[in-house]
């Protein structure tokens, strides 16, 4: 090693101190190891003067592990790995990454330069090893270790780009797996191809539908695929108009599924540009748009059948206008009894009529949004089916249809709402009876058989064409219609049928051989045990037996209706107060004190809620019976209405016989019923008297 008299009293090197250094510094030093300590100080302290970083290494471990920690080249005498600790280096220098070749100067002494060549070849691969014999010269040793670190240095800028391409590599290997992941979670099929058709790329919801791999598919040809001939050749046409063009095309196909059904799928084919503006790719999607053409076409169907709806709903409300209307008119001109009670009765069935148009679209309101509540009970199916064919007696009786009935009484047990049924029944025969011509017939039968009860409605009226048969329980659906022929009604009789049928735990089926073949609509429902039967009379109560005059209040904004029923109840010997809003309400109660009050919800600026709470507080409500009468017949209105304060809610039109009935009782009553004696319990909901139940 060079070293002079006055160097060789001083130090030599860093040897450790002065903080922690970063891996950047560490490469900048020359790992020093000579034979002895002060040779190894009095180097390295001469190439500190020439401006290189050193560290001295007290022997061959302690070099590897400050190699370990980072440097530019070694400086390494003879003698130093003269000993089996050489291998510790050796392996080091072996071990290196690609990119690094770190250079190694060997002072070695005197000799053949080959010679010490193979004797440190013969020790193991050193690398890229630089042999300077003694006595060293100091400016060959300072520019060997200044052209050694300047090729080190050329070595990290090969690793900067290494790693800078590795990074973008990983980058780019994280970016497909986005890309894919994305477009593998999407139904659609996604894909790319080349100039020639070349596949580069296809989605798993691709690959999953042509039941191949990525591997498989990628080199493939896109016209390759099992296409129909004639969509083959506009697709071809197609993106060659792309390539041309640079321009997206987008376009829908027919195809025929595996089970014979019509599909549809829409295609978008997009340019792929290169860096010099030419189309060098294009990126396509498929997407299936067969449940959207079926979505479209249910969503035209519906918006049709609710102009036809409102058509005929128009219709059946001018029907029974009109009539009511020619009544009214007879009677303005007319003297004789016998015109009197023709207009009665002419307005009292044209009044229920629309009041059974009304509660028919209550129901279907009420029956979609799950509002019903069934009160089942085990029952004898044949009491319900005795119920609804008597009410449907009459309109059967009009069209001269004969009604024949079959099914036995006693055996026919079901858990079900009888109402509920019996309102099933009734619009199957209802349906029967318009949908057959004058004078047909009508058969009603059941019987149980396997656990379940079957009810079956049959005519030989117009039938059902068998494209129409899958619709008939749609809402709003009817049968076909003309002017001629208008007795379809709303179309919500059958939808009805289905959806109590459903809540039951049953299904209703259609069958018809076509049109003017008549047509059959059977119920299934579960059978049920037999119970202990009750007959379920209760003892007539004689209102006149209990009949007390009340002082009855009515409250209505609709003079009309309020002076209407004032002479009814005025007939039947009641004495009356009316009132036409709110504080006027409270002002008659306190002067009036009634025994019942008659209120109605609906009331300008201060509704029947607020008008009811307020005369719970006063000494003339505390013990009225207080009866609500609203156009609201929802389940919820009803127990609004009873958690104001009313004592009952009845749905207008005012079925008279029920509030007479409630009055009667009223009139039972010996004394005022304190606040605090009113039951929940006690309280009663009354449906309008042409309510279908």
């Amino acid at each position: 090693m060079p070293a002079s008299s006055a160097e060789s009293a001083g130090g030599g090197g860093h040897e450790g101190g002065g903080g922690p250094r970063t891996r950047a510094e560490n490469e900048r030093r020359i790992l020093v190891l000579a034979p002895t300590s002060n040779d190894a100080r009095l180097t390295a302290r001469f190439l500190e003067k020439a401006g290189l970083e050193t560290t001295v290494c007290a022997d061959i471990p302690q070099l590897c592990a400050e190699l370990d920690a980072g440097c530019g080249a070694i400086l390494l005498a003879e003698e130093a790995v003269a000993n089996a600790s050489v291998t510790l280096l050796l392996a080091k220098l072996e071990d290196q990454p690609s990119w690094s070749d770190l250079p190694v100067v060997m002072v070695t002494g005197p000799g053949d330069a080959s010679t010490q060549r193979r004797r440190l070849i013969s020790l193991g691969p050193m690398g890229n090893v630089s042999i300077i014999e003694r006595p060293v010269r100091p400016d060959t040793l300072v520019s060997t270790f200044e052209f050694a670190m300047r090729s080190r240095r050329r070595q990290y800028q090969v690793r900067a780009l290494l790693e800078e391409r590795e990074q973008m590599t990983a980058n780019v290997q994280q970016q497909a797996r986005i890309f894919d992941t994305t477009l593998s979670s999407i139904p659609d099929f996604t894909y790319t191809f080349d100039r020639s058709g070349r596949f580069a790329y296809a989605n798993q919801s691709m690959l999953d539908h042509l039941g191949l791999k990525l591997g498989d598919i990628v080199g493939r040809n896109f016209f390759e695929l099992p296409y129909p001939p004639e969509l083959a050749s506009r697709l071809q046409r197609q993106v060659q108009q792309v390539f041309h063009t640079g321009q997206v095309l987008r376009d829908e196909a027919p195809y025929t599924t595996p089970a014979g059904a019509m599909g549809y799928s829409e295609y978008i084919f997009s340019p792929v540009f290169a860096d010099d503006g030419t189309v060098e790719a294009v990126a396509g999607s498929t997407r299936d748009t067969s449940e959207r053409r079926h979505n479209e076409e249910a969503l035209r169907n519906a918006d049709r059948r609710k102009d036809e709806f409102l058509a005929m709903l128009a219709h059946e409300l001018r029907n029974p206008l009109a009539s009511v209307a020619s009544a009214v008119a007879v009677l303005q001109g007319a003297n004789d009894a016998e015109s009197h009670d023709w207009a009665t009765r002419v307005i009292a069935r044209q009044s229920g009529q629309l009041s059974h148009l009304i509660d028919d679209l209550l129901d279907v309101s009420r029956i979609t949004t799950g509002k019903i509540r069934l009160r089942k009970e085990i029952v004898d199916a044949a009491r319900i089916l005795d119920r609804a064919r008597e009410s449907a007696r009459p309109l059967v009786t009009e069209r001269q249809h004969e009604l024949v009935s079959y099914y036995p009484p006693g055996e026919m047990w079901i858990e079900a709402d009888p109402t509920r049924v019996e309102q099933i029944v009734l619009n199957l025969l209802t349906n029967a009876a318009k949908y057959t011509p004058t004078g047909g017939r009508i058969e009603l039968s059941a019987r149980s058989i396997g656990g379940e009860l079957s009810i079956s409605v049959h005519d030989n009226g117009m039938g059902i064409p068998p494209q129409r048969l899958p619709e008939m329980f749609e809402l709003f659906a009817q049968g076909e219609r003309s002017i001629a022929r208008s007795e379809g009604g709303l179309g919500i009789g059958l939808t009805i049928v289905q959806k109590l049928t459903e809540m039951h735990g049953g299904r209703v089926e259609a069958h018809s051989a076509g049109p003017n073949l008549g047509s059959t609509f059977t119920i299934h429902l579960p059978s049920s045990v037999p119970s202990v039967e009750s007959n379920g009379k209760r003892p007539a109560v004689s209102v006149a037996d209990s009949f007390r005059a009340l002082r009855v209040l009515i409250v209505d904004d609709n003079v009309d209706t309020a002076e209407g029923l004032e002479r009814l109840l005025k007939r039947a010997g009641h004495q009356v107060a009316l009132a036409h809003d709110g504080r006027q309400a409270l002002e008659r109660a306190r002067a009036f004190s009634p025994d019942a009050i008659v209120l109605d919800i609906g009331l300008p600026g201060m509704d029947g809620f607020e008008v009811v709470r307020l005369l719970r507080a006063e000494p003339c409500g505390i013990g009225a019976l207080i009866i609500a009468v609203t156009g609201y017949g929802q389940e919820e209105d009803r127990r609004r209405a009873l958690d104001a304060g009313f004592d009952h809610h009845l749905v207008k039109p005012v079925d008279f016989s029920a509030l007479t009935k409630f009055l009667a009782d009223a009139s039972l009553k010996k004394s005022p019923r304190p606040a605090s004696s009113r039951s929940r319990s006690a309280v009663s909901t009354i449906a309008p008297a042409s309510s279908t139940p």
